[in-house]
């Protein structure tokens, strides 16, 4: 092997490493760069574990490495007494089958996917991505405290899959805020107070909103069904409702608001 192609090559490997910021094995393909997270990577502060999902650009461009990376944290189990940080720009997040026993942040400049992970929250739990894919979440969200806040948040979407978000007998309040969709699919969310907000609600028929308190939603287009609640926040205008199951399309719903100026109940819509 000519000596400039291997010493180009161990520079890159070298890079790449450097790239992920040294956080476990890099494996690069033809359309993409992975990083396995190693848990024995993870920065210890004294009060916060940190772990920085950031592209190093300066490294990309000097080795002309322009394709995207992929974090995963697979099988992680953190037992401490700190709070942990999963930050990330320009990058793909994928946290799977982990235990995080422990108050949690995360905000990634990418798409994130949650996915079975089991997370211990003591007050408010927030959430950020670009796009953000909730699936296999079962009550996997555990909150410690009586008035736990969790947080979703999107730049562009927000998928919950396959999930159980919340408790329905809690005191728990979750937000789910996506500058344009939030799509729910074969999921539950359950609460005291609930709130979505964005461009568009795409809610399947396997789907149920659940609060004791009060849900408020602000969209523009969307279809919203199985939502059981003693009342709704409909984009600013209260929708007193005396049925706990409201099964009713959205477009519908604005349209009763805007010929009516003053009710006190939106009537079940047929099937």
């Amino acid at each position: 092997m000519d000596k400039k192609i291997f010493m180009y090559d161990y520079f890159r490997n070298q890079a790449l490493s450097k790239i992920v910021g040294n956080l476990g094995k890099v494996v690069e393909s033809d359309d993409k760069i992975i990083c396995y997270v190693d848990e024995n990577k993870i920065k210890r502060k004294k009060s916060i574990l940190v772990i920085d999902c950031s592209k190093k650009e300066e490294l990309c461009e000097k080795y002309n490495i322009n394709k995207p990376i992929y974090y995963i944290l697979e099988g992680i189990n953190i037992n401490e007494n700190k709070k942990l940080f999963i930050s990330g720009s320009n990058c793909n997040v994928i946290i799977r089958n982990c235990n995080f026993n422990i108050d949690t942040s995360i905000y990634i400049e990418g798409k994130c996917i949650l996915d079975n992970t089991y997370i211990k929250s003591f007050f408010i739990t927030p959430f950020y991505a670009h796009e953000l894919i909730i699936k296999n979440m079962n009550r996997r969200i555990e909150d410690v405290e009586p008035n736990l806040v969790m947080a979703f948040s999107a730049r562009d979407k927000i998928s919950v899959i396959d999930s159980n978000v919340g408790q329905e007998n809690c005191q728990n309040s979750i937000f789910f805020n996506s500058k344009n969709e939030i799509n729910f699919i074969n999921s539950k969310i359950s609460g005291d107070i609930i709130k979505c907000t964005c461009k568009k609600i795409i809610m399947d028929n396997t789907s149920y909103i659940i609060s004791k308190n009060k849900v408020y939603i602000e969209s523009k287009t969307s279809t919203l069904k199985n939502i059981t609640s003693p009342s709704i926040v409909l984009n600013d205008s209260e929708v007193s409702n005396e049925v706990k199951s409201i099964l009713c399309n959205f477009e519908l719903l604005e349209k009763i608001k805007n010929e009516t100026q003053n009710f006190s109940l939106i009537p079940r819509c047929n099937n």
